[in-house]
């Protein structure tokens, strides 16, 4: 089978732009991950490569794009010449739902969530209440005032996090990726003048345990891989606002930690139509009490979902690393065998994998 794997950053969908050092050093270690992944699954591989990247590919076809060529024609053209293509592209800016419609109006067969489905997730106001509707526990979104500061919910049931630690609220952009300019803010004024930098989502904030549960999508099936912990730095601006940052994190968790996070993933995955490919889930799993910060309950009243993120993540790379079998082979046939090792790897934000503990 004859794949093209695209990723937007270094695959020339920012060329003649700046690339950002973190984008590129995350979608470099993706693009890679996946051409390793689908040439041991015995794939041909197509890609593509910003001419500025100076990293190697091996085992693939690589077509370079500078600033000067039409790189969305370039994409569509080699897509058409495979048998099957998989977008790596964040969702904020419409950049994943864009390409999902353009292949997919050229008959191009993805690995790859319908448009409906991108687009739903990358509103995160949206895609909050749609959750809220299905009864899944989501953050609970908050108006201000320059007068009451962090003041009353939006909606007006009862929070379905009820008995969880609250303090302040995130700060974070409505089709953000990736924790990009998102804050902890302590403040009602400062809040109020973060959320005039645009469209922002303001949420309150839920002390707990930041994990995340991927999964391989077709159609209604959804084939669980294993989940992790995140690691989310928290580096003071001053002393009304933290700026919140995706440090990386490690998969695997205990097992009844395990069986939480994929439950609610799951719940949550189930509500949206349309999901193909991986997919992963951002949660919280909230701490038993105020007063016993980092000591988490066990009834998960305080848990809550996030975000979900329509594409491959960063966390892909390290369980390709644990991954015993493929998991390209996974992505296209539901039934191929599946399994990993007991292992649990950290990993940077880049996905580099930098330890391993026999659990």
């Amino acid at each position: 089978m004859h794949s093209l794997i695209f990723e937007h950053v270094c695959g020339g969908g920012m060329a003649g732009e700046p690339i950002p050092r973190h984008l590129a050093e995350q979608g470099g270690a993706m693009l890679r991950a996946a051409v390793e992944d689908f040439i041991s699954a015995g794939h041909r591989v197509t890609t593509t490569r910003d001419v500025r990247m100076d990293f190697r590919i091996p085992g693939a076809d690589v077509i370079r794009i500078s600033a000067d060529d039409p790189c969305a024609h370039m994409v569509t053209d080699a897509a058409r010449r495979c048998d099957v293509a998989m977008i790596i592209a964040p969702e904020c800016d419409r950049v994943l739902e864009g390409w999902c419609v353009r292949l997919g109006e050229a008959g191009v067969k993805t690995i790859s969530c319908s448009p409906p489905a991108v687009r739903l997730c990358a509103d995160k106001r949206a895609c909050s209440e749609h959750l809220r509707r299905h009864g899944v526990p989501v953050p609970e979104q908050v108006i201000m005032n320059e007068h009451a500061g962090i003041s009353s919910k939006i909606e007006s049931e009862p929070s379905q996090a009820q008995g969880s630690a609250l303090s302040g609220v995130v700060v974070k952009p409505n089709d953000g990726a990736g924790c990009a300019d998102t804050f902890l803010v302590h403040d009602g004024g400062a809040a109020l003048d973060v959320r005039n930098r645009g469209d922002v989502v303001v949420e309150r904030f839920h002390r707990g345990t930041p994990v995340s549960a991927s999964f391989l999508a077709h159609g209604d099936r959804l084939i669980e891989l294993p989940a992790g912990r995140q690691t989310i730095a928290n580096s003071a601006i001053n002393r009304h606002m933290n700026r919140l940052t995706y440090a990386g994190g490690a998969i695997g968790l205990p097992s009844d930690l395990a069986r939480r996070a994929t439950a609610m993933a799951r719940r949550a995955l189930q509500s949206i139509e349309g999901l193909r490919g991986f997919v992963g889930v951002d949660m919280v799993l909230g701490d038993s009490a105020p007063s016993a910060p980092g000591v988490l309950g066990d009834d998960g009243a305080g848990d809550v979902v996030v975000d979900i993120n329509p594409r491959l993540t960063v966390s892909y790379i390290a369980l390709c690393t644990l991954c015993e079998t493929s998991l390209a082979a996974a992505m296209l046939d539901m039934d191929a065998p599946l399994a990993f090792d007991g292992r649990v790897v950290e990993f940077d934000y880049t996905g580099r994998v930098h330890g391993g503990v026999v659990t």
